[in-house]
């Protein structure tokens, strides 16, 4: 047990059906707990029972059950998933999600002029606490005769072919990534990603070796802008925010309708200013219109959005876009290696 939770929070099995499930961006799992330690202190300690989890894959047969699930009753009363994944497809959505049971936890209004409000449930059953973006790092050591990219288009170029690494783990990669790229290029352009992509990897990995000159770097790197603002060679490599816009991995929680008040008022505090700020000091920007995204003004974000996620059937196009990028390369894997879904 973590030395960041009290002693009467238990972190269970997700089968045991505790008050919270949380699986989250890894960089954000420690702050995370410490700040609901001094919640839960604030309000007496009441007794719930907590799984939090940074999103590696040890836990992956307890996740997929998780968002698997067939009805609402399978699920715990507040549960935080991380990424555009089976929870967006058209079974989660129209038998779990979008049964009623379900209430947007923020108690703000709708800001229309922050581009983060687009993040928002239009229908008010999710809560998107924030976004884990994605954007290109380029090595200049390894970027050789190359033009610097500037979109997301550029890395279908022949030239990239085997010059990139973005997160994966061997077997899968980033689905919101895939995902917005197969919106804006389609099959044939996702087939050419592919063959630009050479490994898959942690982003932590891919941190440390950009702007080293090592053998095993890249000329681009697609990875989270928390890990990519906090490599160590800032001079040798260059932060690109493409045209398109970054890529964003919604951070969402799904509260339940029919809970205790105590939960109930758990769950807006963790929709509230104080979580807002701890993610977006970690580099994830947040919909809460009293907190400061922390990206560069006129940042776009691109994520496939609820009113596709409603009209279209997430998963099946997960599919198709995943075949369309495996057949571009051979799936290898960095080494060691733990895939971060979002």
């Amino acid at each position: 047990m973590t030395t960041h939770i009290p002693s009467n929070l238990v972190l269970v099995n997700a089968r045991t059906s505790p008050d919270l499930v949380a699986y989250l961006p890894c960089p954000i799992k420690v702050p995370f707990e410490q700040a609901i330690h001094e919640y839960l202190f604030s309000q007496g300690s009441p007794e719930y029972s907590l799984q939090i989890e940074g999103n590696a894959n040890k836990n992956e047969a307890d996740y997929e059950a998780l968002i698997g699930a067939k009805s609402a009753d399978e699920l715990p009363s507040l549960l935080i998933t991380p990424g555009v994944n089976q929870l967006f497809g058209s079974q989660f959505l129209t038998h779990v999600l979008d049964s009623g049971q379900y209430a947007d936890a923020a108690s703000y209004s709708k800001d229309t002029a922050r581009p983060e409000d687009a993040l928002r449930d239009p229908l008010g059953y999710a809560t998107v606490l924030a976004a884990n973006v994605t954007l290109m790092v380029v090595d200049h050591s390894q970027l050789g005769t190359r033009p610097k990219p500037k979109r997301w288009e550029d890395l279908l170029a022949p030239d990239f072919a085997g010059a990139v690494l973005m997160r994966g783990n061997g077997k899968t990669y980033c689905e919101t990534t895939l995902l917005a790229w197969h919106q804006m290029f389609g099959q044939a352009g996702l087939t050419q990603i592919g063959r630009s992509v050479r490994e898959g990897c942690h982003p932590a990995q891919m941190a440390k070796v950009a702007g080293t000159g090592q053998a095993g770097g890249a000329a681009v790197y697609v990875m989270p802008y928390f890990f990519a603002r906090n490599i160590r060679y800032q001079d040798k490599i260059s932060l690109i925010w493409p045209d398109e816009g970054v890529i964003a991995s919604p951070v969402t929680l799904l509260a339940k309708r029919a809970i205790a008040p105590g939960l109930r008022q758990f769950a807006e505090w963790l929709a509230g200013p104080t979580m807002a700020r701890l993610f977006s000091r970690a580099g994830l920007p947040t919909p809460h219109p009293e907190v400061d995204s922390g990206l560069p003004a006129g940042t776009r974000y691109l994520w496939p959005g609820w009113e596709r996620a409603r009209s279209t059937d997430l998963s099946s196009e997960l599919s198709s876009a995943e075949a369309a990028f495996a057949s571009g390369h051979r799936w290898p894997v960095c080494s060691p290696g733990h895939f971060s879904r979002s």
